[in-house]
């Protein structure tokens, strides 16, 4: 419209406006520089927006949880190394375990030992129960003991000088005759000494072959295997016997029970 023109002769009801159409288009070059620079600073208002939204509102929160929660596993991780690596040297020194082979104390050997078989030999004519012997060192002798006459020579008289109750076992029935003829060629009163084990508990429940002694205490416990002294002979395993007999007497023979009464021999008619 024309500037000369009145605004309310408008027929398209569009606000009053002054418009000019300039000759050159050269005329126009402050206007497009203007609005190239609204669309440069609004491209940086939106980057500017992207690169600090997280850290705006709400955005904030993620990444503060995200660190809070690395820190926690990351202290966890350290006092769980920390307190694993002081555990075993705390308990090493409060509770060091024994040594294999030390002498124990008695209550330490019953708790550590197992009980003799639960079985029944013949004692002096009797049925008895083989716990009832205790304490006493139990002599294993195999079926067919050719020239272990010496070692059990050897064995009955320490256990006898150290005062402990020292018993022949046998476990053959047709062999028994010969055990006692041994015996007595040992020594009339180991003769009184035989138990016929006729079940063969002892050899079944230790695994025994050859000449053995067995060192049972007064509670009827037996350490396993330091009070199974197997494959004894003149030249083996002497010591380790001496050992465990001189244990057995200081500390379990005065404690136990003492052996079933001996019946008298019977007279001949």
């Amino acid at each position: 419209m024309e500037p000369g023109n009145d605004p309310g002769r408008d027929e398209y009801g569009l606000p009053p406006a002054d418009i000019e159409i300039p000759d050159d288009a050269r005329d126009l070059d402050r206007d497009v520089q203007a609005y190239y620079r609204e669309v440069r600073a609004r491209r940086r208002h939106v980057r500017i927006r992207r690169l600090t939204g997280p850290l705006t509102r709400h955005g904030m929160v993620l990444p503060l949880v995200a660190a809070c929660l690395a820190l926690t596993l990351l202290t966890g991780s350290l006092l769980t190394v920390l307190s694993g690596r002081q555990l075993p040297l705390t308990r090493n020194r409060l509770a060091p375990g024994p040594t294999r082979g030390a002498p124990t104390s008695r209550g330490q050997s019953a708790s550590r030992g197992q009980q003799l078989p639960d079985a029944s030999v013949v004692f002096h004519g009797h049925e008895v129960k083989l716990r009832t012997l205790t304490p006493a060192v139990l002599a294993w002798v195999p079926t067919t003991c050719l020239g272990c006459g010496q070692v059990l020579e050897l064995l009955a008289r320490q256990a006898t000088r150290k005062g402990v109750h020292f018993y022949f076992v046998a476990h053959d029935p047709v062999a028994s005759p010969g055990l006692v003829n041994l015996t007595n060629q040992i020594g009339p009163k180991y003769s009184r000494q035989i138990v016929n084990d006729s079940h063969n508990t002892l050899g079944s429940a230790y695994g025994l072959r050859r000449v053995t002694a067995i060192f049972a205490h007064g509670d009827g416990s037996v350490e396993i295997p330091d009070d199974v002294v197997r494959g004894l002979s003149p030249s083996s395993g002497l010591q380790t016997f001496q050992a465990r007999l001189a244990f057995l007497a200081n500390g379990g023979a005065a404690a136990g029970a003492s052996p079933p009464a001996r019946q008298p021999a019977p007279q001949a008619s």
